[in-house]
C-alpha cells in the first residue's frame, strides 16, 4: 500500500462492523477501553469516541488526560484528538476516507474533512499506550510533520494556533542535531512525569 492511511482506508472497506478503531503496531489498547467505550455511549448520538493515552519513551509514562471538546472551534484552533485507540462509525468513512497522501497527519486531515457531521464523545479513563518514537515523533521526520500539518491548515483555512507555531519551530531547529533533539525529548519526558 501507499503508507499508513493507505492501509487504514483499506481496513475501513473490509470491516463489518459499525464501528472502527486503528491501533498502531507498537501501541496496546486498555484492554477495558472497547467495553466501558461502546457500553458508555450505546445510548448516545455519537460517532468518535476517544479517552486518555499513557505515552511510553523507554521506561518513562506518562498518562495524558484529554478533554471534552466544547465547541468544534476547538479542532480549529490545532486541538487535536488522540487517533490511535479511538473508536470511530464506519458511517463517518462514507463522508471522506483518509487522504493517503499524507504520512504522518492524515487523521487531523479526515478530522477536519468530516467536522460537519462531527459527533465526538470523550470518556475519562484510559484508551491506549503508545509508544513515542514512531515517525510522528522522530527528529528525521520533523519537516515532513511540519509541511504537512502546514498544508492542512491552509488547505482548511484555519488557525495555525502559536503554540504549535513554537513546538515545530523548536523542533525544527533541535532535528539537526540528533543526539540532542533525542537528549531533549527524554528530559522534556522525565521532567513531565
Amino acid at each position: 500500500d501507499k503508507g499508513i492511511y493507505d492501509a487504514m482506508n483499506k481496513g475501513v472497506e473490509v470491516a463489518l462492523g459499525k464501528m472502527v478503531c486503528f491501533i498502531g503496531s507498537d501501541d496496546i489498547l486498555d484492554s477495558k477501553w472497547l467495553q466501558t467505550a461502546l457500553l458508555t455511549c450505546s445510548n448516545r448520538e455519537v460517532n468518535y469516541i476517544y479517552g486518555n493515552i499513557i505515552y511510553i519513551l523507554g521506561s518513562l509514562k506518562r498518562e495524558y488526560k484529554y478533554r471534552s471538546i466544547n465547541d468544534i472551534k476547538d479542532l480549529k484552533k490545532g486541538f487535536i484528538i488522540p487517533h490511535t485507540g479511538s473508536i470511530q462509525s464506519k458511517e463517518l468513512f462514507k463522508k471522506s476516507l483518509f487522504n493517503s497522501d499524507f504520512k504522518i497527519c492524515g487523521d487531523y486531515d479526515f478530522i477536519l474533512r468530516v467536522l460537519h457531521v462531527l459527533k465526538p464523545y470523550y470518556i475519562d479513563v484510559l484508551q491506549s499506550y503508545m509508544k513515542i518514537g514512531g515517525v510522528s515523533n522522530a527528529y528525521n521526520y520533523v519537516q515532513l510533520h511540519y509541511n504537512e500539518y502546514l498544508k492542512i491548515v491552509k488547505m482548511h483555512k484555519i488557525q495555525f494556533h502559536i503554540n504549535n507555531k513554537l513546538k515545530f519551530k523548536l523542533k525544527l531547529a533541535l532535528s539537526k542535531f540528533p543526539f540532542l533533539f533525542n537528549l531533549i525529548q527524554k528530559l522534556w519526558w522525565f521532567v513531565k512525569t
